[in-house]
C-alpha cells in the first residue's frame, strides 16, 4: 500500500511533468540508439561509439530529470515551477536572477555531457577503424582486390589469391602508379564492406575486382576497375587455356595502368618465363608464406618443392623458398639444416637472376639469422629496395637491421615508408606498436593492433603481437583471451596448431598449471611435423616447470628431450641454449651454466633492449649469479656493470618503460648487492605492469629478500591481482565453449588435408 508521503511525490512529479519528460526522454534516447545501431557499421564506426552514446544518455537523464522539477517550458518561454498549493496548482512564476544563474548552469551540464559523447564517438571513430584515417589519396593510387573463386573447389583459393598479386606486382612496375601492397588489400577479403569504404580505409583511387575460375587447363578470369565511388571506369573478361595465364596477367595490368595513367611508361618486359604447371605451386607456395599459417612452413616449402623439381631453372621459387625456410625452418629434427639450405636456395636463385630482388633480401634475412653484421645486412637490403622500392618485406627488415645499429629515428621513418606502402601489414605494424611501446606510448599500441584484430580477415600475428603487448601491461586475463582468439585465426586460415604457445604462456603466467599443461600436451599432438624440443615446458617463456621451481626436472626433460632426437645442445638454437643455460644457474650447476653461458654472451659489447635482447641480459644475470655461485665475484661485478651502465643509457633515452626490462633492472640492483635500489626498481616493474609472479616466486635469487616486508607487501599486491584475473579466466573457460569451437576448426582443416593427400 503506497504510504501518503509516496503518494504526494507521485502526484507532484505528474504535476511537474516529470513522468512525462521520463518516458520521452527515454524514447528519444532509444530512437537515438536504434538509428547509431543501424548507421554505425555503415560508416564503419566501431562498437565503442555506441557505448558512448549510451553513457551520455545516462549522464544526461538525472540532469533532464531536476531541469523538469525546477522549470516548465510553456508557450511563453521556460518558467519556474511554482511548489504546490491549495490555492495555486497551474501557473508558473516568472524566472528571477538565481533561475537563470541555475539555467546556465544546466547549459554548461548538458554542453559538457554532449560535448564529451560527441568528442568520444570521433574519437572511437578514428581509432576504431580498422586502418589509418588519414591516409592522403593519390592522384594514380590503385588496390587490386583478391579475385573471387569461382571453381567451387577451395584448393584453387591460393591460386587465385596468386593471379591477384601477380597483377598486383605486374602493376607496381609502373612507376607512375602507387600501388597499394598486397596485405592491406587482402585484408578484406570475403568482406562485404562496399567500395567506398575500402578504398577510403587503403587511401586510394580505384579498386581492381575480380573472378577466376579454373577447370582443368580452361580459365577464365573477369576482371573491372572502379573508382572509389563504385563507378566502373574499365572491365573485361579473359577465356584461355592455362598456359596464357602470363598474358592475361600483362593485359590486365597494362589495361588497368593505361586506364589510370593514358600516358604511362611501360615496365621491363620478363625474359624467361616458367613452366605453367611449376608457376601454379608457386603461387600457392608464396601465398601460404604470404599468410604466415605455420612456424614450420611445411605445406608451403612442399609447394615450392613441387615447383623447382618441375622447373629446376625457377630463380623465384627458390627465393621464396629460402625466405620460407629463415621465416619457419628451425622448427625441425635438424636445427642446423636449415641455413645451409637455405644459403643453397639463395645462391641458386642469384645464379639464375642475378638482379633478383626477393633473393637479395632472404641473403639478409640469412645474415640476421645468423647473428652477423647489421651493417652488412643494411647494405645488402639498400641493394634489393634498389631493385623493387616496393618491398614492404625489406623495409621492415632493414628497420631492424638500423634499430640494431642504435638508429631508432631511421628504423622508424623505414617503418613509416612500408606502412604507406602497406598499411595494415601484420609485421610492420606489430613492429611499429612495439616501438610506440618502447616509448610508453601503450595505449597507442593497442589502438594499432586492435585497428587489425578488428579486420574481417584478422590476421594471427596481430594477435599474438597483443598477447605480447597485455603480457607486457599486466593484463594476463586479456593476454589468455587473445592467445585464444591467435589460435582460431591461425586454423581459420589454413594453419595449424603452432600458435599455442602464447596461449600456453598464458595460463602459465597466471599458475593455471593443468591447462597449460593440457594445451602443451594438444600443441605437440596437433603438430606432428614441429618436435617439442625447441619450446618445452622446460624451456622458454612458456615453460611451467620453472615457474614452479622445479629446475632440476626441466634439465632432466631437456636432456631426455635432446637424447630422443640425437642432438647436441650445441646444435640448437641461440635462444634456446641461452634459456638452457639461465636453468642450469638457476638449479645451481654453476659449472654447467658456466660451460654454456660464456662461450654464447660478450658482455662488453654495448646493450641496447631490443625486444630479442632480454634472452641475452637474462642469461647474462644468470651467468653472473653461476659465477658468483662458483667463487668468482670479479667476473659477476663485470657483468652487473656493464648491464647496469647498459640500463642506466636506455632509462636516460627514455626508452626504459618495459615492465620486463624494468623487472631486469631490478634484478641487477639486487645481484650487485642493492636491495633497496632493487625493490624500488621492482615496485616501477610492477606499476609498468610487470607480473611474472610465480617466477620470482621460486627464483632462488630473489631469496635473500623473503623475509622483507617491502618485498612481502609488493609480492602481496601482485599475487592479488594475479589471483583475480586468475579467477577472470577460470569463469571464462567455465563459460565459454573455446575448445568445441577449436575441435571444429581442426576437424574441418583435417578434412581439407585429407581431400588435398587424396588428389592425385
Amino acid at each position: 500500500m503506497t504510504t501518503p508521503a509516496v503518494g504526494r511525490l507521485f502526484v507532484e512529479l505528474r504535476r511537474r511533468r516529470v513522468l512525462r519528460l521520463a518516458a520521452l526522454y527515454v524514447v528519444g534516447a532509444w530512437l537515438v540508439l536504434q538509428v547509431a545501431d543501424v548507421l554505425f557499421p555503415a560508416w564503419g564506426t566501431p562498437e565503442a561509439a555506441k557505448q558512448y552514446l549510451v553513457i551520455a544518455a545516462v549522464a544526461g537523464f538525472p540532469v533532464a530529470l531536476v531541469f523538469s522539477w525546477i522549470f516548465e517550458v510553456t508557450s511563453e518561454g521556460i518558467r519556474r515551477t511554482r511548489p504546490s498549493s491549495a490555492a495555486e496548482l497551474a501557473e508558473a512564476t516568472p524566472l528571477r536572477r538565481r533561475d537563470y544563474l541555475l539555467l546556465a548552469a544546466f547549459g554548461v551540464v548538458s554542453t559538457v555531457i554532449l560535448y564529451g559523447a560527441i568528442d568520444r564517438v570521433l574519437e572511437a571513430t578514428t581509432d576504431g577503424e580498422p586502418g589509418p584515417m588519414a591516409i592522403e589519396v593519390a592522384e594514380h593510387s590503385v588496390a587490386v582486390l583478391p579475385f573471387a573463386n569461382m571453381s567451387g573447389d577451395p584448393d584453387n583459393e591460393p591460386f587465385c589469391d596468386g593471379v591477384s598479386e601477380e597483377i598486383l606486382n605486374r602493376l607496381a612496375g609502373f612507376r607512375e602508379l602507387r600501388v597499394m601492397a598486397r596485405t592491406s588489400s587482402f585484408a578484406f577479403k570475403g568482406s562485404d564492406y562496399d567500395v567506398s569504404r575500402m578504398s577510403s580505409l587503403l587511401g586510394v583511387k580505384y579498386l581492381l575486382q575480380g573472378s577466376v575460375r579454373k577447370e582443368g587447363q580452361a580459365l577464365r578470369i573477369a576482371v573491372q576497375l572502379v573508382d572509389s565511388s563504385g563507378f566502373q571506369v574499365w572491365s573485361a573478361t579473359f577465356d584461355r587455356e592455362l598456359t596464357g595465364i602470363f598474358t592475361i596477367q600483362a593485359e590486365i595490368a597494362e589495361a588497368v595502368a593505361t586506364s589510370i595513367v593514358p600516358q604511362i611508361s611501360a615496365p621491363a618486359v620478363e625474359e624467361s618465363l616458367p613452366d605453367i604447371e611449376a608457376y601454379q605451386h608457386y603461387l600457392v607456395g608464396r601465398e601460404l608464406i604470404q599468410k604466415r599459417t605455420t612456424f614450420g612452413n611445411e605445406r608451403p616449402m612442399e609447394e615450392l618443392d613441387q615447383a623447382i623439381a618441375i622447373d629446376p631453372d625457377f630463380a623465384e621459387a627458390y627465393a621464396e623458398r629460402a625466405i620460407a625456410r629463415l621465416i619457419g625452418g628451425f622448427l625441425t629434427d635438424d636445427p642446423t639444416a636449415p641455413l645451409q639450405r637455405a644459403e643453397r636456395d639463395i645462391d641458386k636463385a642469384l645464379s639464375l637472376k642475378p638482379e633478383l630482388a626477393r633473393a637479395h633480401a632472404a641473403r639478409a634475412l640469412l645474415l640476421g639469422a645468423r647473428n652477423e653484421s647489421p651493417e652488412e645486412r643494411e647494405r645488402i637490403l639498400r641493394r634489393a629496395l634498389a631493385l623493387d622500392q616496393n618491398m614492404v618485406d625489406a623495409r621492415n627488415w632493414l628497420s631492424g637491421a638500423l634499430r640494431e645499429q642504435g638508429r631508432d629515428s631511421e628504423a622508424d621513418e623505414e617503418l613509416e615508408r612500408a606502412a604507406r606502402l602497406d598499411p595494415l601489414a601484420p609485421a610492420v605494424n606489430a613492429n611499429i606498436a612495439g616501438g610506440e611501446a618502447a616509448r610508453g606510448e601503450m595505449e597507442a599500441a593497442e589502438r594499432r593492433l586492435r585497428r587489425l584484430v578488428e579486420l574481417p580477415q584478422p590476421p594471427w600475428l596481430a594477435y599474438m603481437a597483443l598477447w605480447w603487448l597485455y603480457t607486457e601491461t599486466g593484463q594476463l586475463a586479456a593476454a589468455v583471451d587473445v592467445g585464444r582468439q591467435a589460435l582460431l585465426s591461425a586454423l581459420a586460415m589454413g594453419g595449424s596448431m603452432d600458435v599455442s604457445p602464447g596461449l600456453i604462456a598464458g595460463y602459465v603466467n597466471l599458475g593455471l598449471w593443468d591447462k597449460a599443461e593440457y594445451w602443451q600436451d594438444r600443441w605437440e599432438r596437433g603438430s606432428p611435423n614441429y618436435p617439442a624440443l625447441l619450446f618445452p615446458a622446460a624451456v622458454t617463456d612458456s615453460g611451467s616447470l620453472p615457474r614452479q621451481g622445479r629446475f632440476d626436472e626441466a634439465i632432466a626433460l631437456v636432456d631426455a628431450t635432446l637424447e630422443e632426437h640425437e642432438l647436441e645442445i650445441a646444435e640448437l638454437p641461440l635462444e634456446f641454449k641461452l634459456n638452457f643455460g639461465t636453468l642450469q644457474a638457476l638449479s645451481g650447476s654453476y659449472e654447467d651454466a658456466i660451460g654454456t653461458l660464456e662461450p654464447l654472451t660478450d658482455s662488453g659489447k654495448p646493450l641496447r633492449l631490443l625486444p630479442g635482447a632480454v634472452y641475452e641480459i637474462n642469461a647474462l644475470q644468470a651467468l653472473a649469479w653461476a659465477y658468483r655461485g662458483s667463487g668468482n665475484p670479479k667476473a659477476a661485478a663485470t657483468i652487473l656493470d656493464d648491464l647496469e651502465s647498459g640500463f642506466l643509457q636506455e632509462q636516460a633515452a627514455g626508452r626504459l618503460h618495459s615492465s620486463h626490462m624494468r623487472y631486469r633492472f631490478a634484478l641487477n640492483a639486487l645481484l650487485a648487492g642493492s636491495v633497496d635500489l632493487a625493490l624500488d626498481r621492482l615496485e616501477q616493474a610492477i606499476d609498468a605492469g610487470w607480473r611474472d609472479y610465480y617466477m620470482v616466486h621460486n627464483d632462488p635469487r630473489w631469496r635473500q629478500v623473503a623475509g622483507n616486508s617491502r618485498y612481502l607487501e609488493l609480492m602481496a599486491a601482485v599475487k592479488a591481482d594475479l589471483d583475480a584475473q586468475r579467477a577472470e579466466v577460470e569463469r571464462q573457460d567455465a563459460e565459454d565453449d573455446f575448445v568445441a569451437r577449436l575441435d571444429s576448426a581442426v576437424a574441418a582443416r583435417a578434412a581439407q588435408q585429407l581431400k588435398r593427400n587424396q588428389r592425385p
